[in-house]
């Protein structure tokens, strides 16, 4: 199930989504609740700010892994 405004993914430029003292990890768990893909952690976000793009990560295959380093890909849309 995608997130309630047809949000599929976020991205933060930042090493997480969450306040750094939180042991609850508030974020992490609204993206698992609504199946909402997230990245950490990203570059030159600026580039693509105010623009449509798709996003496409490319994770490494991580046995029984939840996470991942991607290499994340904007695509600039015409």
């Amino acid at each position: 199930m995608a997130g309630r405004k047809g949000i599929k993914t976020c991205g933060v430029d930042a090493p997480s989504l969450d306040d750094p003292a939180s042991r609850t990890h508030l974020g992490h768990m609204m993206c698992r609740k609504y199946g909402i893909t997230h990245y950490e952690n990203l570059a030159k976000l600026d580039q693509v700010a105010g623009k449509r793009f798709t996003v496409s990560g490319f994770p490494l295959r991580i046995h029984e892994g939840t996470g991942s380093p991607v290499r994340a890909v904007a695509m600039l849309e015409d």
